[in-house]
C-alpha cells in the first residue's frame, strides 16, 4: 500500500504482512501524548519512508526520559528524502530545540 498526500487520521497503521510506503509527496501526522502515548506505524510487515512525519506535539509529555515509538514494524527503511517536519536529523536521530533546550 503506497501513502501519498496527506494522511492525517488519528488511529496507528499496522502492517500484518507486505509493505506499506510512505510516498514522498505524502506525510503522515502522530498525536505525541504522554510519555509512550502516540499513533505509530506497526507490525510483522516492512515499511518504506520517504515522506514526511508531522508531530502535534499540543498535549506531549515534556519530563526529562519521556520517550514514543513511533515506526515498530521488522523492516523500516528511509530514503534521503523522508523528514521529520521541525526536526533536525543527527545521524539517523531526530531532536527538536525548543526554548533553547
Amino acid at each position: 500500500m503506497v501513502l501519498a498526500g496527506s494522511n492525517n487520521y488519528t488511529g496507528s497503521t499496522v502492517v500484518s504482512n507486505g509493505q506499506v510506503e510512505l510516498a514522498t509527496n505524502g506525510w503522515l501526522r502522530f498525536a505525541i501524548g504522554a510519555t509512550g502515548v502516540n499513533n505509530s506505524v506497526s507490525g510483522a510487515g516492512s515499511a518504506f519512508f520517504r515522506g514526511t512525519f508531522l508531530f502535534d506535539l499540543a498535549v506531549a509529555g515534556t519530563n526529562t526520559g519521556d520517550a514514543w515509538t513511533i515506526v515498530s514494524v521488522s523492516t523500516a527503511s528511509y530514503d534521503g528524502a523522508f523528514q521529520v517536519s521541525g526536526f533536525t536529523n543527527s545521524g539517523g536521530t531526530w531532536t527538536r530545540t525548543t526554548n533553547g533546550v
